[in-house]
């Protein structure tokens, strides 16, 4: 089996992602998702990515992130996610990660 590092499917259409569509991936560092269509995740889409440490959402429909979205991805450092509204306490929690946010927008 390949263990997979990076993953580029920015620009792609995906409006939606199965929340086991990345089950599969355990040694996944890097997601790319920006410029898809993409307006809701679900609380475990990215559970199993223990290994995820950069993550790109930026430039979709994204109008809140789920408060225990990042559980499972404990190596996470860097976020790009641009949101017309984000919920509190998914902030609280992202601040206590020291997550380096770009490209954000708090309304």
């Amino acid at each position: 089996m390949v263990a997979i590092k990076s993953l580029d499917i920015s620009e792609n259409g995906i409006e939606v992602l199965p929340e086991d569509v990345f089950s599969d991936l355990f040694s996944l560092q890097d997601l790319y998702l920006k410029k898809n269509k993409i307006q809701n995740l679900t609380e475990n889409v990215f559970s199993a990515l223990a290994s995820l440490q950069v993550l790109d959402l930026s430039q979709n429909a994204i109008r809140r992130l789920p408060p225990r979205i990042f559980t499972g991805p404990s190596q996470l450092r860097r976020l790009c996610v641009y949101l017309h509204i984000l919920i509190t306490n998914t902030f609280s929690m992202i601040k206590s990660h020291y997550f380096l946010l770009c490209n954000m927008v708090l309304k």
